[in-house]
């Protein structure tokens, strides 16, 4: 006769503790093999037994693991793509309001050539100390949030990864090269008489 654990207790009218019986599989085929097994005898609907696997609790570990991912992926890439935007509007935004400075310069014998490498040279130092504070900014935060995080998230072992920095420090070299020669493209179309006459 098999009775579940609250039947026993009202019967017997003694103290009984569940049991918990934990085992464990040699390799994959004799776990799935186990836990198909586990499944069709806690599965009939007059067993009163349970169990969970290592499997289910793997995926469902995997999946959170897999939201924190998601999650940290989508916000770094929002950041990224914002840096991105800013940095191409600090370029464009100082090239525009230096029209009357380059005109100057123009005027008193610097060439395009000249005023081209100036910005490119302006360009690469802000992309190059924006890399560089950013990787100060990084390594400051994960010693900083290292061990709260390993404090709540049992499974979470923090360590800095220069990847992310090594990936984007490029884009930001390739536009500081191309984003003032074709600004500049632009306004350099304009004469040095005219442009400096607009400033008057």
């Amino acid at each position: 006769m098999v009775m579940s654990t609250d039947s026993l207790k009202n019967d017997s009218r003694q103290k009984i503790s569940p049991l918990f019986y934990m085992l464990d599989s040699k390799n994959k085929k004799a776990e799935i093999r186990t836990e198909n097994y586990l499944k069709n005898i806690t599965s009939a609907p007059s067993s009163s037994l349970s169990f969970e696997s290592k499997a289910k609790v793997r995926q469902e570990f995997d999946s959170f693991k897999n939201m924190f991912i998601l999650l940290g992926g989508l916000l770094c890439a929002v950041i990224g793509i914002i840096g991105i935007l800013n940095f191409v509007n600090a370029v464009l935004t100082g090239i525009m309001s230096r029209k009357h400075e380059f005109a100057m310069l123009k005027s008193i014998g610097m060439t395009n050539r000249q005023l081209r490498r100036m910005l490119i040279y302006e360009s690469l130092f802000y992309s190059v100390s924006s890399s560089v504070v950013s990787l100060i900014t990084s390594v400051i935060f994960v010693v900083l949030t290292k061990r709260l995080f390993e404090n709540i998230f049992w499974f979470f072992n923090g360590h800095f990864v220069i990847l992310p920095v090594l990936l984007v420090a490029p884009v930001f070299i390739i536009l500081s090269c191309i984003i003032p020669m074709l600004m500049y493209g632009n306004t350099e179309k304009q004469s040095v008489v005219d442009t400096l006459r607009d400033f008057v």
